[in-house]
């Protein structure tokens, strides 16, 4: 992610990563979804077949194309700040 700057890394005995705080509204959890395992997450086929596409498409492309879109569409809107805010009012809870 350092590498994608999403992340920073600080060296030092007290030494980590980090974000700043100016880049919460920025970073988005596609940004960190793409970064860690591509955007095969919102382009492969629902059933996995490497020949599904627009043209020859398997049983269920455009349902599951629907649900890509979908998916794609909150990971690029969901920002690290909306998840941190929501974790710091306790309307949400995420296991660290």
């Amino acid at each position: 992610m350092v590498k994608n700057k999403i992340i920073n890394s600080v060296k030092g005995p007290s030494g980590g990563f980090e974000v700043s705080l100016q880049h919460l509204n920025t970073i988005t959890l596609g940004h960190i979804v793409f970064a860690i395992d591509g955007t095969e997450l919102v382009t492969q086929c629902g059933l996995g077949l490497k020949a599904c596409n627009e043209a020859k498409p398997c049983p269920v492309h455009h349902k599951f194309k629907i649900v890509r879109n979908q998916l794609q569409q909150m990971l690029e809107t969901t920002s690290l700040k909306e998840m941190v805010t929501g974790m710091k009012n306790g309307n949400v809870y995420l296991k660290l």
